[in-house]
């Protein structure tokens, strides 16, 4: 019985004592990265200035400094589309977004964002009231 007790002692303090001195991971940070040539790459353009529809009084917007939204949908009167397509593939393949909503009557809207295949944003979408 001395004996178990002996060895039980011996390996919980080898355990113990290892774990104690043992040093913090250190984070090694991004590896290396792969350049990627960018002048044979085409740039996905956008137009830019106000997208609206004949029976409704809903406005988008993408004609400001750092706007993007390469196009809307309209679904039915309170549900619409938004069209997200990347900068520039392979390049940048994150789908970013800007674009202003307005309405001349104040009313509810439902938006879907939609991204070409194979990508979905990064980020949840934020909303103000400017």
């Amino acid at each position: 019985m001395r004996n178990l007790f002996l060895l039980s002692f011996l390996i919980f303090s080898s355990i113990f004592y290892g774990q104690s001195f043992k040093k913090p991971p250190v984070y090694a940070g991004q590896g290396p990265t792969v350049i990627v040539a960018t002048e044979s790459k085409p740039t996905q353009k956008q137009w830019k200035g106000d997208y609206t529809f004949e029976d409704s009084d809903v406005v988008f917007s993408n004609d400001f400094e750092g706007a993007r939204l390469n196009g809307i949908i309209k679904v039915n009167d309170s549900t619409f589309k938004a069209l997200i397509t990347s900068e520039n593939t392979p390049i940048n393949i994150s789908p970013w977004y800007a674009f202003k909503v307005s309405c001349k009557t104040q009313k509810q809207i439902y938006l879907t964002l939609t991204y070409q295949e194979g990508f979905k944003h990064r980020y949840y979408p934020k909303l103000s009231n400017k």
